[in-house]
């Protein structure tokens, strides 16, 4: 009986998540499905108190990465970026499509896919609207880049966070390990593109219609300012945790603190109300409940279940056992969307070390490329494009995604297995 109920309101929770009914945010879901699994007694409070205690860091994180990403927003950067790349492609069009997913990955791979999504997809519709360009090839580039490129530091997306923990690696060793297998993929993923949309994008445009990437910057101290503390940031990634031993979520609360000072200073604005604007605050009742279902999923034997099924398709040897890991993850993110198949991928492939746990978070990753509601990322990409009238179909994403996700996979997995080769750990 209390396998069935664990099913029910796990199948419940994940249903209302991906479709969202009467456009109620998935939080809602996530955390009356929490709610009903400690109702039902399947999770005890002791349990969901000890899951929100170990997701601290995690949220701590979020909190400050969504508060950093507003912050550099009122800054001017990206208009800045998207402007610069589109003056950069000098009228070539194939060009501009490579400048806007370098652009994606930089930004994917700092300020997080979300950030990707949401902020620079709106930029790169206008880009192309404005050069009188397909809008497809350009944005479905900014689709798969924000899923492809967020594997390569463990702050570009939640379920890298997750799985960080879990790995218990330092950000220097997961960073050497994780960006052969994330160039790899994108590369690949852009050559797909342009090679699928060689006929529909044109050889050239005009760049005379597009200004200075200056007049974009609202205010210029200000924005020096914030190029300095980007690049600050990505250097204490490696350096905090390495030489202070202190959690992630301090350096983008330092790189936060350092803006809304500047912002009060240098702008005269409220930066206070910005940053505090720029957070879904959503995401973590959203966080918190999906860990208490997985927790009662987990009790029902369900991630053990899948584990082993891995288990016996990957075999024994090592890249075996990184394919089955990471395809198998990356069709049940397909399904039931990316974050609550990276927390059942934890349980399932703890046992199998950290290889397989990698290899999941390639899976999860580049895989969600396929539904619409593999990720988070995609479903935000779809809200943002529906708002400018531009409707891409499951069909149309299937399509692209396909072509590009396959052989991205496959691509990563194999310089995952080489890097592990030549970093044992």
């Amino acid at each position: 009986m209390s396998t069935a109920l664990t099913l029910l309101i796990f199948g419940l929770t994940l249903a209302g998540v991906l479709t969202r009914p009467r456009g109620l945010s998935e939080a809602w879901f996530a955390a009356i499905g929490g709610v009903l699994m400690l109702a039902a007694g399947l999770v005890s409070p002791a349990a969901a108190w000890q899951v929100t205690r170990e997701s601290g860091d995690v949220l701590l994180f979020l909190l400050f990465l969504m508060a950093l990403s507003a912050l550099v927003d009122t800054s001017g950067f990206f208009d800045w970026a998207a402007t610069l790349a589109a003056r950069a492609a000098k009228g070539d069009a194939r060009r501009l499509l490579t400048l806007v997913f370098v652009l994606g990955a930089a930004i994917t791979t700092l300020l997080s896919l979300d950030t990707t999504a949401l902020l620079l997809t709106p930029l790169v519709w206008a880009v192309a609207s404005r050069a009188n360009l397909p809008l497809k090839p350009y944005l479905f580039a900014c689709a798969f880049v924000a899923n492809i490129a967020s594997s390569a530091l463990p702050v570009s997306n939640l379920t890298n966070l997750l799985a960080f923990s879990a790995i218990g690696d330092s950000t220097l060793r997961y960073a050497l390990l994780m960006t052969p297998p994330t160039v790899g993929a994108s590369l690949v993923t852009l050559w797909v593109l342009r090679l699928a949309y060689r006929r529909e994008i044109p050889e050239r445009f005009d760049a005379s219609a597009f200004p200075d990437p200056l007049d974009a910057v609202p205010n210029l101290p200000y924005f020096r300012v914030t190029l300095i503390v980007l690049g600050l940031t990505l250097v204490g990634y490696f350096a905090v945790p390495a030489l202070l031993g202190w959690p992630l979520w301090t350096v983008a609360a330092t790189a936060s603190v350092a803006l809304l000072a500047a912002g009060k200073w240098l702008r005269r604005v409220r930066a206070r109300t910005i940053a505090l604007r720029g957070v879904a605050w959503s995401v973590f009742p959203f966080v918190i409940g999906m860990f208490v279902v997985i927790r009662g999923v987990e009790g029902i034997g369900l991630a053990a279940w899948l584990g082993g099924v891995l288990r016996e398709v990957g075999g024994v040897t090592l890249p075996g056992r990184l394919f089955a890991a990471a395809f198998g993850t990356a069709l049940g993110a397909n399904i039931v969307n990316n974050i609550p198949m990276c927390l059942l991928s934890l349980t399932a492939l703890a046992a199998q070390g950290q290889a397989s746990l990698y290899a999941a978070v390639l899976g999860v990753n580049l895989g969600p490329n396929v539904t619409v509601v593999g990720s988070l990322a995609t479903m935000l990409w779809r809200a943002t494009l529906a708002q400018r009238g531009v409707e891409v179909t499951p069909a149309e994403l299937a399509k692209a995604g396909l072509l590009v996700t396959v052989p991205a996979l496959v691509v990563a997995t194999l310089l995952l297995w080489l890097m592990l080769t030549l970093l044992p750990g």
